[in-house]
């Protein structure tokens, strides 16, 4: 039918090591790249976030931006 597909959720929860979660994105948004899929990641701020979270702390913007994890959304992480 030709019909575009789209991922419209997809995230890691950021209590997983960071370099996995990392390993994980790359992975997930090369997949898609490559079969032509649009995505959208589950939530900016949260348990999905791009931050470097600590419990009980409201992270700040842009020191605690994950720029590893950013990057491996594809995103710019020149600020």
């Amino acid at each position: 039918r030709n019909a575009p597909v789209l991922c419209g959720e997809f995230g890691c929860l950021w209590t997983v090591p960071n370099e996995e979660r990392v390993n994980w994105y790359r992975l997930v948004v090369g997949l898609l790249a490559e079969r032509g899929i649009a995505r959208t990641s589950w939530d900016y701020y949260g348990g999905f976030g791009i931050f470097n979270e600590e419990p009980g702390k409201k992270p700040r913007f842009p020191e605690d931006l994950n720029r590893p994890l950013l990057a491996a959304l594809g995103l710019n992480t020149d600020l």
